[in-house]
């Protein structure tokens, strides 16, 4: 595991050690310069009223637990997705944390799976009425992949609905009991995983539910950007800003980097440069960016190690 981490900080030390070293810094310095304490105050309210409605969205699968338990534990998990490879980690921390424990431990977890496609959805959804609605011409490789994975990531989801793929799941999680050692028992863990998923496709009202609000919260993203983008000098239409925010952050899903630092910005530069922007600009979004998200992770990081947002009964 070190040698793995250590190669995600070499990706990002070496990808945003590359950006930085093609790019005037006294540009990167002055676009982050214009930014003022209204700006900067205003973008975190909006960013820590987003870790709110995240934990509000997650309820609505996990509706016995408090918002302020799911609270903690998103922003324990923000922390881990930043200190450990890949944003899928924040997401495992999360189920970690909250499930340890708890008879509903494979519940949790697939209320964190569900939750997260949710908001794939709502944000690629927000990626494809951006590209029908900019007056731009988008590359024919974004159009198509963010359209391909609109409908995959629903149809995966959906999935568990029909009789034929639950029963050839629960196929799968019985045979992996085979492969897997038998001391760890992991076949009726992923049972319970599967019903538990099932359980909650079948209620179409809150997964509606939750897309909606995840189409909220990606809005709520969005607006911080445009907030700092503005004053920093980055002006675009709101349709471009819908399928650029996509992009990017479905660039920082991938687990090549600690915390997405490189790809994020590297994404930032290649998405806006093809917009016009110069990539100093870019730069320093990216970067005003990524230091919300450190706010909100070191808060993490505290309740984390203080063991705040450990979740009831747990022991």
């Amino acid at each position: 595991m070190n040698w793995r981490w250590a190669l995600k900080v070499a990706v990002s030390a070496g990808l945003l050690g590359w950006l930085l070293g093609r790019s005037d810094l006294s540009q990167i310095w002055a676009g982050v310069g214009r930014l003022d304490a209204l700006v900067v105050l205003g973008a975190a309210g909006i960013y820590f009223a987003a870790v709110v409605l995240t934990a509000i969205k997650w309820r609505l699968l996990l509706p016995e637990y408090p918002v302020w338990t799911l609270a903690a534990v998103t922003v324990i998990g923000n922390f881990y997705s930043i200190v450990l490879p890949g944003q899928i980690a924040g997401e495992i921390v999360k189920t970690y944390r909250l499930g340890k424990g708890r008879a509903d431990a494979e519940r949790i977890a697939a209320s964190v799976v569900v939750d997260k496609f949710t908001g794939l959805l709502a944000l690629v959804f927000l990626g494809v009425a951006g590209i029908n609605l900019t007056a731009l011409w988008i590359p024919e490789p974004i159009v198509i992949g963010l359209t391909a994975l609109l409908l995959a990531a629903f149809v995966l989801m959906m999935s568990l609905r029909f009789s034929f793929m639950y029963a050839l799941a629960r196929r799968a999680c019985a045979a992996a009991g085979h492969v897997v050692p038998s001391r760890l028992n992991i076949s009726p863990h992923l049972l319970l995983f599967v019903d538990a998923w099932r359980e909650f496709m079948g209620r179409p009202l809150t997964v509606a539910a939750s897309i909606a609000l995840g189409l909220v919260l990606q809005l709520l993203y969005i607006a911080v950007m445009m907030m700092i983008a503005a004053r920093i000098g980055i002006e675009l239409k709101m349709a471009d800003w819908l399928w650029v925010f996509a992009v990017v952050s479905l660039a920082v899903l991938l687990p090549l980097s600690l915390g997405g630092i490189g790809i994020r910005e590297g994404a930032f530069v290649g998405v806006l440069g093809y917009l016009q922007v110069p990539g100093e600009l870019a730069l320093a979004l990216s970067l005003t960016i990524f230091a919300l998200q450190i706010l909100v992770a070191s808060i993490g990081a505290m309740l984390d190690f203080s063991r705040v947002g450990k979740a009831p009964g747990n022991r």
